[in-house]
């Protein structure tokens, strides 16, 4: 006699094939929102047109800008989660609370040497993985619910930690020379380029002036771009010479 179909088959790859597909691309649409209200973030914090630049950015500069804001949290996140599923394995009381305090440990010794967004990111992750813990060694959450959870809270926490930042001045931007091909030079800071233009708001010393270039690619010889540098609004005045050093 067969046996009844109890519905506890494992899934078919097929089905992991598809789920992974619907994970990543999740994944990709939140990092290119997060890229997309970063940048946005940043431009008006310099009073520039924000609305008009962003649209025009590819795809891949804001999901880079997303990469970069969120790196250090996603890795804390996995890390987290990676010592909550450890911490739930069977072992003694001492172990345990040597592994915790090894990790307590480990947090505090990073603090000191972490900017403020790192830092904020070091204690969410800290603590969405301690109440993930609480809610294992509790028994109400199962430990893969609990562990994806703690990855899920980080990399939310990341994005508003980020966000205020970008919200917050300066605003970090790279210094850019335009030579032109009718001779002429422009200098200023460097926004972003789409596929027909390049965004370079002038400035002096290290302030924007309230105000976008939008220089064709056509019109451009060559490029250069120095180090990147903390930008703060200048109102609205005449540019002048901008600080790189």
């Amino acid at each position: 006699m067969a046996e009844a179909d109890n519905g506890s088959r494992p899934p078919s790859m097929a089905g992991l094939v598809l789920a992974v597909l619907g994970a990543s691309a999740g994944f990709t649409f939140f990092l290119y929102v997060v890229g997309a209200l970063l940048e946005f973030r940043r431009l008006q914090t310099l009073h520039l047109a924000a609305q008009d630049v962003v649209p025009e950015l590819p795809q891949q500069t804001l999901l880079v800008l997303a990469a970069h804001a969120l790196l250090v949290p996603l890795a804390l996140g996995a890390a987290a989660s990676t010592v909550l599923v450890l911490l739930s394995l069977p072992m003694t009381r001492a172990l345990m609370l040597t592994a915790g305090a090894a990790v307590v440990v480990g947090c505090a010794a990073l603090i000191p040497f972490l900017g403020w967004r790192d830092r904020s990111a070091v204690i969410s992750s800290a603590v969405a993985g301690v109440a993930g813990w609480l809610l294992v060694a509790r028994r109400r959450w199962a430990v893969r619910r609990a562990a994806v959870t703690v990855f899920a809270a980080a990399a939310l926490l990341g994005a508003v930690v980020a966000f205020v930042n970008a919200w917050l001045p300066p605003v970090h931007l790279a210094c850019a020379r335009l030579a032109l091909t009718d001779g002429g030079r422009i200098e200023g800071f460097f926004v972003g380029a789409s596929s027909h233009d390049f965004f370079v708001a002038p400035g002096i010393a290290r302030r924007s002036i309230r105000r976008l270039d939008v220089v064709p690619r056509a019109t451009v010889a060559r490029l250069s771009l120095g180090r990147t540098v903390g930008v703060r609004d200048g109102g609205v005045r005449a540019p002048g010479a901008i600080d790189c050093r």
